[in-house]
């Protein structure tokens, strides 16, 4: 994915280049930005990984895909959550 960093985006979608993140759970491709060059800049990104790394690009897809961003998952570390506060 190519996402604006915000809101549960940029909870769930890490950027493929960002060295602070481990590279296991980078899926996407993330600006910051909200003008014309910040969205190119990663749009261009995203561009030459298909151009010139498919392979790579495929097994991120197959990656992302069998990743779990559903509600059910998210509302039980919901509740982890509250109960780890109640505690």
């Amino acid at each position: 994915p190519v996402v604006r960093k915000t809101g549960g985006l940029a909870d769930t979608v890490f950027d493929l280049d960002d060295p602070s993140k481990p590279y296991d759970d980078r899926n996407g491709f993330v600006f910051d930005g909200a003008d014309n060059y910040a969205i190119e800049a990663c749009m261009n990104r995203a561009f030459d990984l298909f151009k010139h790394r498919n392979h790579d690009l495929r097994q991120i897809q197959e990656k992302v895909m069998r990743t779990d961003n559903t509600w059910e998952k998210a509302g039980k570390e919901y509740v982890r959550l509250y109960r780890a506060m109640q505690a």
